[in-house]
């Protein structure tokens, strides 16, 4: 039996499609999911509380970041006009330089950014981010009152310290 009708089979018989796995980042425990639904309750009523609430939370997120990222095979395909040979493409690998972004922002964009030194991760020892040092970093934007809240479960128990 041929590919083509092994395919024909199972798409045009079968109903069958190929697609690709989700990725997910992580998979929450059911305390980190608790602790995350208690999280949003609190805004929900502090929202209701305050009207203008929402203003005053600076949220963050962080992020690897390599030196060079190459394009993926499917990325970097291109329409061709018949009779035209397949473009060819140097094969690059991925860097293994790499540092990590953190990003803070509010409801006006991004407030803060910075790069941390390359190997030092969110989850060192001590804190990244203290209190003390948020307040010296977000009150010099133009943020008086502010309410500090990270995606990433590991930097959430960094900044409650």
């Amino acid at each position: 039996m041929s590919v083509g009708s092994v395919f024909t089979i199972m798409t045009e018989d079968l109903k069958k499609k190929k697609l690709c796995a989700l990725f997910v980042p992580h998979t929450l425990t059911t305390e980190q999911k608790e602790h995350r639904i208690a999280s949003s309750e609190d805004l929900i009523a502090a929202a209701d509380e305050e009207p203008n609430f929402l203003k005053t939370i600076v949220t963050g997120d962080e992020s690897w970041c390599l030196k060079y990222d190459p394009e993926t095979k499917r990325q970097s395909s291109e329409w061709t006009s018949p009779g035209k040979g397949r473009p060819m493409k140097v094969l690059a690998s991925k860097s293994k330089t790499k540092t990590m972004l953190l990003v803070f922002f509010d409801s006006r964009g991004i407030i803060h950014h910075e790069f941390l030194r390359q190997g030092s991760t969110v989850t060192e020892k001590g804190p990244v981010f203290s209190k003390q040092r948020s307040n010296s970093m977000f009150v010099n934007k133009s943020l008086p009152e502010f309410q500090l809240y990270v995606d990433a479960v590991e930097l959430e128990t960094r900044i409650a310290t």
